[in-house]
């Protein structure tokens, strides 16, 4: 067999499959999962209805965007949310023991769904921690709205979210079935596949979070006839968006409001997050990067093509726990964040880009196509 026979790109449909092929396989799996992993908050409803679709498509496509270059940013994010809302489920129901409320529910007001309507008229969305604060202070009663309730007006199902997983794991097995009969899985397949890890942990985390709700639901403030004068004056402290590690979303200080007023009131900021955070961009780094760096020795069009790749990987893989570092070495300016970041985002568009690069010079094993049925033989 000739060396243009293997390095043709394209090959009868029977037995091989063609670039075309492979290109929309990889870019299916990929924006299916991207899109439908995300659950975008619920945006402000009092816009103007062309303004509140423009910034409803704008914040779709910027996520869709953060999705393809940094999944593990929208992980983070899913995991950040998921804890959040565990631990709400047992602020309520220490506050309710009698409640009917579940992780659905939390994960409502986790992105916005609950709207307070003051005595006054105005209005405005209740983030998590004040949501509690409210309920604390008895100004707002538990909204009696029941889990199917939330989850009608959510724009996906088990179903969707169900297929989309299956289709995925389809994918990944695809590629787990080369691999085992030693043909080539190309560079962009393993994209694909780190794309499909990463949106099935993002389904764990989100798998109670509804989708795609459009209108809060409305909760109105009681009319208190006093306010109790506070026995001691209300200690807190606020800090500023400095110092923030792009990376990680750590801060030299801490981007909150603390406040102590002696009502059970939700702490913004969360505690004891540290060592878990740490641990999950440990292992979410290396997890990206050893899915790359199943293709350190595969062939590439050009020997810089291959060396950009291994340098890109080993950013991708280092790049989170070098920044998690650097704030706490005091000898080191805050600004090397940023250039790290920096670094990051080339190293992840160069391995985007190489991986459809590559696809210009493929070995010929790369087009044979397996089927099912010696899949099934195989194993």
């Amino acid at each position: 067999m000739n060396q243009d026979q293997h390095t043709t790109p394209w090959a009868g449909v029977d037995k091989y499959r063609t670039t075309q092929a492979i290109v929309w396989s990889c870019l299916s799996t990929m924006f299916l999962c991207t899109w439908v992993a995300l659950h975008p908050d619920v945006l402000d409803s009092s816009h103007r209805r062309f303004r509140y679709w423009w910034y409803r498509g704008v914040k779709r496509a910027g996520l869709t965007l953060v999705a393809l270059i940094a999944p593990e940013y929208i992980l983070l994010d899913a995991y950040g949310t998921w804890r959040n809302a565990c631990n709400m489920v047992q602020e309520i129901h220490d506050m309710f023991p009698d409640c009917q409320w579940t992780e659905v529910h939390t994960q409502f007001v986790c992105m916005g769904g609950f709207r307070l309507v003051r005595v006054d008229r105005t209005s405005y969305q209740l983030e998590e921690h004040w949501f509690l604060c409210e309920l604390s202070r008895g100004s707002i009663d538990l909204p009696e709205v029941t889990e199917k309730g939330i989850l009608d007006k959510s724009k996906g199902d088990v179903v969707s979210k169900g297929v989309t997983m299956v289709q995925t794991t389809y994918f990944v097995l695809q590629c787990i079935h080369r691999a085992a009969r030693g043909l080539v899985v190309t560079e962009l397949e393993l994209t694909a596949v780190a794309h499909t890890l990463f949106s099935v942990m993002i389904y764990f985390f989100w798998w109670n979070k509804p989708l795609n709700v459009e209108v809060p639901i409305e909760v109105h403030e009681k009319s208190l006839p006093w306010i109790a004068p506070p026995s001691s004056p209300a200690g807190g402290s606020s800090v500023h968006a400095e110092d923030v590690n792009l990376l990680t979303g750590q801060c030299k200080r801490q981007l909150s409001l603390r406040v102590r007023m002696g009502l059970g009131c939700y702490n913004a900021s969360g505690t004891a997050v540290d060592f878990l955070r740490f641990t999950l961009i440990f292992f979410l780094g290396r997890l990206f990067g050893a899915v790359h760096c199943l293709a350190w020795n595969t062939h590439f069009p050009t020997r810089a093509a291959s060396i950009v790749w291994r340098v890109s990987v080993l950013m991708v893989t280092f790049c989170p726990f070098i920044s998690y570092v650097i704030p706490h070495i005091r000898w080191i300016h805050i600004g090397s964040v940023y250039v790290i970041f920096a670094v990051y985002c080339v190293a992840r568009v160069c391995l985007l880009v190489l991986s459809f690069y590559s696809l210009q010079s493929l070995p010929f094993d790369a087009h044979v196509a397996l089927s099912w049925t010696s899949y099934l033989l195989h194993f």
